[in-house]
């Protein structure tokens, strides 16, 4: 059984990333807008670089560094499967949520994912963030919060708050 479990595991893959309830469960809404919305994002941080490095983008090369996409809407939509008019208010959506930033840069677009650390599970316990020690809880606990994760999942119907 323990063979088993591991072979499924070595299947997946060594590296995971992390994702707010709220994205996911907008990756399977009846709401087309909000599956458009989740696939982008999720495709931006899986697409993301994990370090720092060097990137061609047409004839232009230019440092990226961790957490940071560069690209053009095209190669967006085709991955994405939106489509490439699309991907410029999806865009401008998860930027008004502080999902990301993102500047157009000769030949493309550079898109940096905030957070990319905790979602890529970099943030490790005791991580310095303003002088302040923060553990990898706390800085998960922050980022649902800002998403609106498990904690706000359902709304309280009666006086107990049960679901």
């Amino acid at each position: 059984m323990k063979e088993r479990v591991e072979r499924k595991l070595e299947s997946l893959g060594n590296s995971f990333v992390k994702m707010p309830r709220k994205v996911l469960l907008m990756s399977f809404s009846l709401q087309k807008k909000d599956r458009l919305y989740a696939r982008i994002f999720m495709a931006l941080v899986s697409m993301c670089y994990f370090k720092d490095g060097m990137v061609k983008l047409g004839k232009y090369f230019y440092t990226c560094h961790r957490g940071e996409y560069l690209g053009n809407y095209r190669e967006l939509a085709d991955r994405t499967d939106i489509s490439f008019g699309s991907v410029g208010h999806y865009l401008k959506a998860l930027s008004d949520d502080c999902l990301i930033e993102y500047e157009a840069i000769a030949g493309g677009t550079r898109i940096k994912v905030c957070n990319y650390d905790f979602f890529s599970g970099y943030l490790t316990e005791n991580t310095v963030d303003n002088g302040n020690d923060i553990s990898a809880a706390q800085a998960m606990a922050a980022a649902e919060q800002t998403m609106g994760g498990r904690s706000k999942q359902f709304t309280p119907k009666g006086k107990g708050g049960e679901a």
